[in-house]
């Protein structure tokens, strides 16, 4: 079940680096297992705002880890031990297009030189990793042109100015 409290203590209270921690060892326990569901990420204030989410936990499932074996079968363990630190500190966020799935966006997320395309959606109270993948550069500039999602919560919380 996705993460409620790190030691006893409420996860919304705990240091980021802690619950990052917490939510890589849930990860792999779901690739270990293949069932249920773990929480993968914390979202940057911007990106709640953008999804209309009420809670900053992000849920990867059993059936999205299938889905991604059967589509995208190269991810390594590392790839996805790495979500919850992409989730955390995008490159990018840009709109995804309009479903009737809900809200959704897509976060561009960096693992050493290796870009990542995470689509992230909103299903009733649910905020949901929907997809993930590696992508080349040339994938990022063309989902760039889409239109950034530009908010300074997103700058400052990487660090910039």
């Amino acid at each position: 079940k996705p993460i409620t409290h790190i030691n006893g203590i409420p996860k919304t209270e705990v240091a980021p680096g802690v619950r990052e921690k917490a939510q890589v060892k849930q990860i792999g326990e779901l690739l270990d297992k293949r069932a249920g569901s773990v929480e993968a990420g914390t979202l940057p204030d911007a990106v709640m705002k953008e999804l209309g989410a009420a809670d900053d936990s992000v849920v990867l499932d059993h059936d999205t880890i299938g889905k991604q074996g059967l589509h995208h079968g190269e991810i390594e363990r590392e790839e996805y031990e790495a979500i919850p630190a992409m989730i955390a500190q995008p490159v990018a966020v840009v709109p995804a297009k309009p479903g009737a799935a809900g809200p959704a966006v897509i976060l561009i997320g960096r693992n050493g030189r290796a870009f990542y395309r995470l689509v992230i959606g909103r299903l009733k109270s649910v905020t949901k990793l929907k997809s993930f993948h590696a992508i080349r550069e040339s994938e990022v500039r063309r989902l760039m042109r889409r239109g950034v999602i530009t908010d300074d919560a997103i700058k400052t919380e990487n660090g910039e100015e």
